[in-house]
Parts: C-alpha cells; structure tokens; sequence
C-alpha cells in the first residue's frame, strides 16, 4: 500500500510527450463532435444508416467534461500550480476575450467542471450541450429561461475550436522538457491524476 503522505513527485514532460498527450486529447473531443454530428448531416447519415450503424450519441456529456478537465490539465502544463482551480481557471482564461469576463461571473471550474465531475449536473437549474461550432462563443446564459430551455447551454464544438488554438499558442510558449509535480496524493488521486494516468496508458508514455 502507498504511504498516506507521499511526497510529491515530478513529472518531465518532453516535446515528445506533450505532442502525443495533445494528439490524443484534440483527437478525443474531436471524434466525439464528429460522430455526434455526423447524424445530422444529410451526406454522412446515409453511409452510416448503409452500414447498420445504430446511433449512440457522440459529443455530449461525458465529451463536455473532458473538455473541462483537460482545460485543467492544460493549465497544469502551463503554470505549474498546485491547486487544480488556479491551472484550470488562468487556462480557462485564455481561450478568448469573453472567457474572463464569464468566469468570473459564473465561477465556471465550480458550477461546470466540480458541478460535472462529482454531482454530473452542472450546478444550476438547467444544462444543455450542442455541437454547434459557429457560436461567437460556447456559453449561452439565460437568465429566465422560457419553458423547455436550459439555463445555461453548452456549445462543446464552439470550446473545442478555441481549446485547440490554445494548446497551439501553450505549445508557443513552453520550453521543453518541462518539469511539473504530480497531483499524487496516495491511495485517493485527484481527477487531474487519473487524467494523466489514462493518457499515459493511452499513448504508452512511461
């Protein structure tokens, strides 16, 4: 059994790595938005009918959390900070203009991205996810919400679009290999750690 105390433990992280985990993330979100959307289009639905392929989804909740933690983990590589909220709001911040303005109106790592992880609802009275990638931005906030919609709705197509050009202006700034101290924290590890741990397995990275 690991100690109850262990000390923490540094992560080098080489081009390499970085290349392979960003590969994997974008390439997550981006099969997730594509297969969801793919059953609404009228020259992809037709193979996929032709194919006896059931629809299942695609791009919804479990796609919009990973978009959040891997916001976090971003941040992680980023600012190197201990706690997760700070990684994950400074990186929030920088996916556009309007993200620091809404975050700090919504406290966005604790009603979407806790909200999600642990209750798997967002907390507020009503959620919705899209794939939509034209929104100007992927939050919409309704204040009194007529019936049948959502209070708040989630544009995961439009947040995948501006998480990909920030991974692109992170790789711009870091100089490899960075070295970052694990979230470990003994037998019970924090969501950031099992992110990790999963992309590791994923892309065979020791």
């Amino acid at each position: 059994m690991p100690p109850s105390n262990p000390s923490p433990r540094t992560v080098t992280i080489t081009k390499r790595a970085f290349d392979l985990s960003r590969q994997f993330i974008l390439g997550d979100l981006r099969r997730e938005v594509e297969w969801g959307t793919a059953w609404h289009d009228a020259a992809r639905k037709p193979h996929l009918v032709a194919a006896n392929i059931e629809p299942s989804g695609g791009g919804n909740f479990l796609a919009a959390l990973g978009a959040l933690c891997y916001t976090e983990y971003g941040g992680w590589l980023q600012f190197g900070k201990k706690q997760p909220s700070v990684n994950f709001n400074r990186f929030f911040n920088t996916l556009g203009s309007d993200y620091p303005a809404f975050n700090r109106a919504h406290n966005v790592y604790d009603t979407f991205r806790c909200g999600m992880a642990h209750e798997y609802f967002v907390k507020t009275l009503s959620f919705g996810i899209s794939l939509d990638e034209h929104p100007p931005f992927p939050f919409e906030h309704h204040l009194n919400p007529p019936p049948g919609t959502p209070e708040y709705l989630f544009h995961v197509g439009r947040y995948l679009i501006d998480l990909e050009r920030a991974f692109q202006r992170l790789e711009n700034t870091l100089t490899f290999p960075i070295v970052r101290t694990s979230t470990w924290r003994g037998p019970k590890r924090s969501p950031l750690s099992r992110l990790l741990a999963s992309i590791q397995t994923a892309i065979g990275w020791p």
